[in-house]
């Protein structure tokens, strides 16, 4: 697996997590993240990563998605939205003798919209995407997350939040699913995977050290569910990931 994609894994992590900026914004930084993988014998990841947010009345940049926005004003907002995927699996990066002998799956763009309610009482996030690459052939993933922003005190912000993931059987199928070929070649059973969810908690503490510095601390946990890890290329049922930043705005 390249540099850059691994790099670009630890900022998908983060992303949904990153806050809105006002008007015209730039915000540069770094982070250092953690996540574990889904396939059998992977290492876990450790990785600095830069960090570049823009938010503008028309355009948005956050990690690896950017979009142009439709609707904007502080209760609503609706975005199309192109984001990087950084799913894969390199055989050459598994320890397992059976998965070395499987096709590679490829990581992908996917482009769709994403919209944000926010009120009093929390804010709801909700986005659909598909395969603009067409790696998985017809892959779709949607997600939907409730979030609440507690102001601990002047410095402090936290903000837990609950999520599901949904992935259609083509995009589940393309990076679990083991053909029959890769059965023969491998020994593995076959598989191929239907669609699924994926419920997620998350748990964000952005503290402000001055106006224009802050740290954050994400922390997140994703269920696999059985259309997931049933397949003969996973060893997990679930994935944990953290990642620290330190921003500055511009």
């Amino acid at each position: 697996m390249n540099k850059w994609t691994k790099l670009a894994l630890i900022a998908a992590c983060g992303t949904a997590s990153l806050p809105s900026l006002a008007e015209e914004q730039i915000s540069i930084g770094g982070a250092i993240g953690y996540s574990q993988y889904v396939y059998k014998d992977y290492d876990n990841l450790v990785l600095p990563i830069p960090m570049v947010s823009y938010e503008s009345d028309n355009f948005y940049v956050r990690g690896i998605s950017a979009g142009y926005y439709l609707i904007k004003n502080k209760q609503h907002s609706l975005a199309l939205d192109i984001t990087y995927s950084p799913r894969q699996f390199d055989p050459d990066d598994t320890g397992d003798r059976q998965l070395k002998l499987l096709n590679r799956r490829h990581s992908t763009a996917m482009v769709g919209v994403r919209y944000r309610f926010s009120s009093y009482w929390g804010q709801i996030t909700t986005a659909a995407h598909m395969d603009a690459l067409d790696e998985s052939d017809g892959g779709v993933m949607a997600d939907a997350n409730y979030g609440y922003r507690f102001k601990w005190n002047q410095a402090l912000t936290l903000i837990p939040a609950v999520g599901v993931e949904w992935h259609n059987d083509k995009f589940n199928n393309y990076y679990y699913g083991v053909s029959q070929r890769e059965a023969v070649a491998s020994g593995l059973n076959a598989f191929e995977s239907d669609s699924g969810f994926l419920p997620y908690v998350n748990l964000t503490a952005n503290y402000q050290i001055t106006p224009e510095l802050t740290t954050s601390l994400a922390l997140r946990y994703t269920w696999e569910p059985s259309e997931i890890a049933d397949s003969p290329m996973v060893e997990r049922d679930g994935i944990f990931s953290t990642y620290f930043t330190v921003t500055y705005k511009m």
